[in-house]
């Protein structure tokens, strides 16, 4: 799935699958992942502010380019 681009805030993820999600230049602000599969996922290019990874998968993750402000990783796996 493709959703290149969102703005997602204020959103609250949790016991979600988003293996291989293309978030590819997202904007997310203020939002919480809690125990989330994150596998793959690609957050390359997103600005991701004020948001907290807690206890997620994030294997393969990919933050390249991402302006990451104000972010908390709590307990992810993230390699």
């Amino acid at each position: 799935a493709a959703l290149c681009g969102a703005d997602i805030g204020d959103a609250r993820f949790e016991n979600c699958d988003l293996s291989n999600l293309d978030l590819n230049g997202a904007t997310i602000f203020r939002s919480e992942f809690i125990r989330c599969r994150l596998t793959g996922i690609d957050l390359s290019a997103s600005r991701i502010r004020n948001v907290v990874f807690d206890n997620c998968a994030g294997k393969y993750a990919n933050f390249r380019f991402s302006r990451i402000e104000k972010a908390v990783f709590k307990s992810c796996a993230l390699q």
